[in-house]
């Protein structure tokens, strides 16, 4: 299925996931794999992308909800073929200083 994935500039990525039993982490996996192939293929360049810092400061959104759960499966969140995802930065969680 084909999950299209929104930028806060307004780019629409088509990412394409396998269709039974999908969770929240392959979509993850996907993007992934969308923008490596689109930097070494359209740009020629060799830039490499800290995930782990994406994924710290981004939430994926789809409707309203967040997507948290890495393990939950895509068709119970609701994404379905030609869904939209959109990326929401997060906000500082305070803690408790004690």
């Amino acid at each position: 299925m084909t999950v299209f994935v929104v930028r806060d500039d307004g780019e629409e990525m088509p990412v394409v996931v396998q269709q039974q039993g999908a969770t929240v982490l392959d979509l993850k996996r996907a993007i992934r794999r969308y923008f490596t192939l689109k930097l070494t293929r359209y740009q020629r360049s060799s830039v490499n992308i800290s995930w782990r810092y994406i994924w710290r400061v981004n939430w994926l959104v789809h409707e309203g909800s967040k997507l948290k759960d890495d393990n939950a499966l895509l068709a119970d969140i609701g994404i379905r073929n030609k869904s939209y995802v959109s990326f929401v930065k997060r906000l500082g969680q305070r803690r408790d200083p004690r």
